[in-house]
């Protein structure tokens, strides 16, 4: 698989009066057509926040 090949694809939606979120995670085959896996994950508000906090440090360790 070529470093421009999309891996995953992500999608969701946002639902309820809390502001909880259905995140929706494609494992994409390689030839780009469908979709070999979908997770489906539905997350609080503050799960939301707490996931969006790791991915913000993760990526900013990646740039130091």
């Amino acid at each position: 698989m070529s470093e421009r090949t999309v891996r995953y694809n992500f999608d969701g939606y946002t639902f309820g009066d809390n502001g909880d979120v259905q995140l929706e995670i494609y494992t994409l085959k390689e030839s780009g057509y469908g979709y070999t896996v979908k997770f489906a994950i539905e997350l609080t508000l503050k799960e939301r926040k707490q996931l969006i906090k790791f991915l913000k440090t993760i990526d900013d360790k990646d740039k130091n």
